[in-house]
């Protein structure tokens, strides 16, 4: 699917032009600078659900996405992953556990 997002710091940057730490105020580099622009890219997403038990159920879920902000010339190429088993306890009553995961690569 096609992907089209505004973001203010698209290289991670600092978004103030000095910080104080310890009652030491440093000057950011321009380099250093948080940088705002349009990212473009394309993502895809998916879903999977199984039964393991009598009405316990796992739910698989991934995504990945390529992403590019052409003014600044940052890229970022990112997956997730996400599995989550629920299960009846009594009646009305369902546990549910879920692990995820995620990783992020900027250029």
């Amino acid at each position: 699917m096609p992907l089209l997002r505004h973001d203010t710091n698209v290289n991670g940057g600092i978004p103030s032009d000095r910080i104080t730490i310890g009652g030491l105020t440093f000057r950011i580099s321009d380099d250093s600078r948080a940088r705002s622009g349009f990212m473009m890219g394309l993502r895809y997403a998916g879903l999977q659900s199984l039964s393991f038990g009598r009405a316990a159920r796992l739910h698989l879920t991934h995504s990945y996405s390529v992403e590019a902000e052409p003014k600044h010339g940052f890229h970022r190429l990112s997956a997730e992953a996400r599995a989550c088993a629920d299960r009846p306890l009594h009646r009305w009553t369902w546990v549910e556990g879920c692990l995820s995961g995620f990783t992020i690569m900027t250029a």
